[in-house]
């Protein structure tokens, strides 16, 4: 066992995975069953910890299963991914995901090429939610694989457009989803609490700044509470190259990650994606033609979802801006001491399409 594993095993109520003859008879007697797997043993259980935070660690399980009779016996490896949190959330998460795939072809044999990953249970004694896990790499990875500079630059970036077009067709398909009964609602008062934190710890990141960062935070917030509820959609809310996983270099399509899904305006997806593109663009260098991107994905996502022109998506560009900025400089302050010239570089992106 890792020294973060044995972190993490010291943490109710995830810890007690990390007993193996304790994981095998909680996946024996809850998860095999779900998976009509009732009939295999349990040959293999691996437990591999994924992300450690202790308010919201993710955990793995890798297993090798044996069905069928003792000289006959066929082997089955499967990988399931258990998400943990302490607020309870994911009990919501679950019921959302279940309705997507019993009702929206994102599971199943009904698409092969978009999809979300399998929903298997939700564990309230441990405050655990257990999906399939997603196959493939994260589109993020494949972008930053340009990074490499092997000689292969404009292959690569051909892949990559063919990745966020196949992006915007995932995310029309979720939009045009009608009448979703676990879809939580957006609450504007939850935004204005986030939208004021934010603004606070730049603000005393940034102090020379502090009125315009003010300024934008305020003006994001009158924008939102403007918007007709009547155009809400359901939202994935995190909806960016890290959440969005690609199978075996194909057009096959998983995303991950639904803790932000709402009814709200769809623009806040379209904007927020166009602008982790640009953010990749910038942070790592990158020979991305970001404008190009933004308009094919835009030209197929409205095909996709038989829609006219969406507003509001340079509103979402903007908070994604400063979102990006909070990110960065104050989540990850650790790792990144303020830069008055990269803050200045987001703040003026994002004033220019709030202006607009």
């Amino acid at each position: 066992m890792r020294d973060d594993e044995s972190n993490l095993s010291k943490f109710y109520p995830l810890g007690c995975f990390f007993d193996e003859s304790f994981a095998r008879y909680f996946v024996k007697l809850n998860i095999l069953p779900r998976l009509n797997l009732s009939c295999c043993n349990i040959s293999d259980c691996e437990i591999n910890q994924l992300k450690s935070r202790r308010r919201k660690p993710v955990i793995e399980f890798k297993l090798q299963l044996l069905n069928g009779e003792d000289n006959n016996q066929q082997q089955i490896s499967i990988s399931l991914i258990g998400k943990y949190r302490n607020d309870g959330l994911l009990r919501v998460v679950f019921d959302l995901l279940q309705e997507l795939w019993d009702k929206s072809s994102f599971g199943g044999e009904d698409n092969q090429y978009l999809r979300i990953c399998r929903p298997i249970g939700y564990f309230s004694d441990y405050k655990l939610i257990v999906t399939s896990k997603a196959p493939g790499i994260e589109l993020g990875k494949i972008i930053l694989q340009l990074v490499k500079g092997d000689g292969r630059t404009n292959e690569k970036a051909i892949q990559i457009e063919t990745y966020v077009l196949q992006a915007a067709r995932w995310l029309a398909k979720l939009h045009k989803i009608e009448r979703v009964r676990y879809a939580p609602p957006f609450f504007i008062e939850k935004e204005e609490i986030k939208l004021r934190e934010w603004s606070g710890h730049l603000e005393s990141l940034y102090p020379n700044f502090a009125e315009r960062i003010c300024s934008m935070f305020s003006n994001i917030l009158d924008k939102e509470r403007d918007l007709d509820g009547k155009s809400f959609v359901l939202i994935h809310g995190d909806f960016n190259p890290n959440n969005i996983f690609i199978e075996d270099m194909t057009s096959k399509m998983t995303v991950i990650d639904f803790e932000q899904s709402c009814m709200f305006d769809p623009a806040k997806d379209l904007g927020y994606f166009i602008a982790k593109l640009q953010s990749y663009k910038m942070k790592y260098n990158l020979p991305l033609d970001t404008e190009r991107l933004q308009q094919h994905f835009l030209d197929t996502y409205y095909v996709s979802a038989s829609t006219e022109s969406i507003g509001n998506i340079e509103l979402f560009k903007a908070r994604s801006y400063l979102q990006h900025l909070h990110f960065r400089y104050w989540t990850c302050r650790r790792n990144h001491p303020p830069d008055s010239i990269d803050c200045k570089y987001w703040m003026k992106k994002a004033e220019d399409f709030l202006k607009r």
